[in-house]
């Protein structure tokens, strides 16, 4: 065997690997979104009545909750570049204070960009009601709150991104590392952007198929390629 002939078969050796990662990483990923869907079904059934902070907020997690406590209306972060419809708008997040003195944050919605002084007020002022999750940072790039915009006393303040750590430095106090989305039908509720998944489970499923699909032709290749390699050596 010629030193070409043996990169060829490493080569394609690393490519049908490749091909067949990526079709178990697709169904990994829709395993995992299905069972994200299951647990948002199976919370939605019971609403979870919350007064103070949960020692294991992991297990609140796609959990319908009512808040008990007050809003703290002064105080608002605005998740920016948020896109509804094609517009350019923020995502209102707003602390919730618990009736033992700590802080859960809320997302309100989606407001327009251009509307961020115009944010209507919070009608039911004692209680909050919707779905629980545990917030992730995901990809970032750079600090989601400037250093200048956390010392300014000046509210409300604009964020790129959820990051509990930034938010606790500018509310000066720790807050959950759950954060509740108003239902849709809530009084407080604007336009809600948030869901479970954003890619269906099917979706990868399908992905994965292809991904496959792309191995099993790969092999086809392969084994003619093979042969042909035996005959003429």
């Amino acid at each position: 065997m010629t030193v070409k002939t043996g990169l060829l078969i490493l080569a394609y050796s690393l490519g049908l690997a490749l091909l067949l990662t990526l079709g178990s990483w697709q169904i990994a990923r829709g395993l995992d979104k299905a069972t994200v869907l299951a647990a948002t079904e199976t919370g939605s059934q019971q609403l979870q009545q919350i007064t103070a902070l949960p020692k294991n907020p992991e297990r609140f997690n796609y959990q319908s909750a009512l808040l008990e406590g007050s809003w703290d209306q002064k105080r608002i972060i605005l998740l920016a570049n948020r896109i509804y419809q094609s517009q350019l708008g923020y995502e209102v997040i707003v602390p919730f204070r618990l009736r033992d003195d700590t802080l859960i944050l809320v997302n309100r919605g989606w407001i327009k960009q251009g509307k961020e002084n115009e944010i209507p007020a919070i009608q039911t002022t004692q209680a909050a009601t919707g779905t629980l999750y545990m917030a992730k940072k995901g990809f970032t790039l750079g600090q989601a709150i400037q250093t200048e915009v956390i010392a300014s006393p000046r509210w409300p303040k604009i964020s790129l991104y959820m990051d509990s750590e930034q938010f606790e430095k500018a509310l000066k106090q720790p807050v959950s590392p759950l954060v509740l989305v108003l239902d849709g039908d809530n009084a407080n509720s604007l336009i809600r952007l948030w869901k479970p998944v954003v890619i269906q489970p099917e979706r990868h499923y399908a992905y994965a198929l292809q991904w496959f699909g792309l191995a099993g032709a790969f092999v086809v290749f392969g084994i003619i390629w093979f042969r042909r390699l035996k005959r003429n050596p």
